[in-house]
């Protein structure tokens, strides 16, 4: 698996995540693609679909995730998202 972003933060109350991209290539985040993320340990993998890229701001990335509210997302800081 290649690492290709890190979860920074929650961004608005709807769930999106913003994430640090570590890839030059941001289809990798394109809408409909199933992530794989894992916690700063490698203790924790999760899958995820993208269901929303709202673009680059800042060098950071804002993603919509399947199931994912604003809780979730709070929870989701320091995953990385792997392809």
């Amino acid at each position: 698996m290649i690492l290709i972003g890190k979860i920074v933060g929650p961004h608005g109350i709807k769930g999106t995540v913003k994430v640090k991209p570590f890839t030059d290539f941001l289809e990798r985040f394109d809408k409909e693609k199933i992530i794989k993320m894992v916690d700063e340990y490698a203790s924790m993998h999760q899958e995820r679909l993208i269901t929303g890229f709202f673009g680059v701001k800042a060098s950071y990335l804002y993603l919509s995730l399947l199931g994912s509210f604003k809780t979730v997302a709070k929870e989701l800081v320091d995953f990385s998202q792997m392809v």
